[in-house]
């Protein structure tokens, strides 16, 4: 029995921030595209197993498209950052249940200084 699946991607994205007013208030969006280092599962006994090797063949896309939207705000020197990454493409490869399409989805929030 598999409990934890883990994906990890390493990501391109091409973001547009758009200032709003004489603020430090931006929006920002753009796509991304993504590559796939890393496809895990663990199961109960939080033993690892590696699934692009554990079947015949790889059972995860090895890329990935998807959409990056949020909102950004300065404050002096300081950056707040939320953003949202939208997969779509279905990062899937078989096909048991035809009716479920399996995106990625990432919520974002960082931290920065401006020099």
């Amino acid at each position: 029995i598999f409990i934890y699946l883990a994906l990890n991607y390493i990501e391109i994205p091409v973001d547009i921030a758009f200032k709003l007013g004489s603020g430090g208030f931006a929006l920002n969006a753009g796509p991304y595209l993504a590559f796939l280092t890393k496809a895990k599962n663990y199961d109960l006994s939080g033993d690892e197993i590696d699934l692009n090797t554990y079947f015949a063949s790889p059972t995860y896309n090895g890329v990935d498209f998807g959409l990056n939207f949020g909102a950004s705000f300065l404050i002096k020197k300081f950056n707040l950052d939320v953003r949202y990454g939208m997969g779509l493409t279905d990062v899937s490869t078989y096909y048991y249940d035809q009716l479920n399409v399996r995106v990625n989805a990432a919520l974002q929030f960082s931290f920065g200084i401006q020099f």
